[in-house]
């Protein structure tokens, strides 16, 4: 390609016009490899840079749809997380002097605490359980299920799986009111809690 050659706004659109409807057809691996392999070690100028910046900004992006979600899942499926990889010093500061100054995504705001939470409960998390509460009973439970959680049908491993209080009170430690779960169920029924009432009555 000759450096410094242009096409001028006449051949642009009859390139455009040209290309229009014409189905490129997939590229191989081996194709995409050698692309891979004859961009190593090759940078971008300040000038391109500048241009994709000023051509990128304004610009919102918009939310994947469920259908390229699902293939993006499983085009990562099986891929494997380099071991032993860490960044470089340079990298770091880079990393560190873009991220000053912004909010942390993982600290939950002042409205997503206590009293404010979407999901408070009035405290209940915070109740003492009952007296008949003992170890005792929460084997006899787990006997009862067999050692299995009665939602996934997991079996209980060196864990020891969770009894959960249907009604989710803490005080009812009735045996009908309780139920095993493996730990991953037991979470999963901290949410939406009137259909899992229903649910487990119904078993």
């Amino acid at each position: 390609m000759r450096f410094g050659f242009k096409h001028t706004e006449e051949s642009k659109k009859k390139m455009s016009e040209w290309q229009k409807g014409i189905k490129k057809p997939p590229r191989s691996k081996e194709h995409c490899q050698n692309i891979a392999k004859s961009k190593l070690g090759s940078h971008l100028s300040e000038e391109i840079k500048q241009k994709i910046s000023k051509t990128l900004k304004g610009r919102k992006q918009k939310p994947c749809s469920e259908a390229t979600k699902w293939k993006l899942s499983n085009a990562l499926k099986g891929r494997k997380v380099r071991s032993g990889w860490h960044h470089s010093e340079t990298s770091k500061q880079k990393i560190s002097k873009s991220s000053k100054g912004k909010k942390c995504p993982w600290v939950n705001p002042p409205h997503f605490r206590g009293t404010e939470h979407y999901n408070w409960q009035g405290g209940k998390s915070f109740e003492p359980y009952g007296v008949d509460w003992t170890e005792s009973l929460r084997r006899t439970i787990r006997e009862r299920d067999h050692y299995r959680c009665q939602l996934c049908g997991e079996p209980q491993g060196d864990r020891a799986h969770s009894i959960h209080h249907i009604d989710y009170c803490k005080t009812n430690n009735n045996p009908n009111n309780l139920i095993t779960l493996c730990n991953n169920c037991h979470v999963k029924t901290n949410f939406n809690r009137k259909y899992w009432i229903k649910y487990f009555r119904r078993l």
